[in-house]
């Protein structure tokens, strides 16, 4: 199951004056770890692509990712809540 978040309308500070996108999108990524946990007691979520911006004025970040169970050839590879 594709899942996928744009940070800056659904996480609330992601977009900053002078912030920095890595600890946006490091909110994201922990935002998407969560939904996947939620979704049952052995899904994690598999990061997919991560968008990041800067400038002087605003930083804002998006991450894209999977849910995936322990049948997924990548689970191993994938961010579950403890990790």
């Amino acid at each position: 199951m594709k899942i996928s978040m744009r940070i800056a309308g659904l996480v609330a500070g992601v977009v900053m004056v002078g912030g920095c996108s890595t600890m946006l999108a490091n909110q994201g990524r922990s935002e998407l770890v969560a939904q996947c946990a939620s979704m049952g007691e052995n899904m994690r979520f598999l990061p997919g692509e991560t968008r990041r911006s800067d400038n002087p004025l605003f930083s804002s970040a998006s991450v894209q990712g999977q849910c995936v169970g322990p049948d997924h050839s990548d689970y191993d590879e994938a961010i579950g809540p403890d990790d």
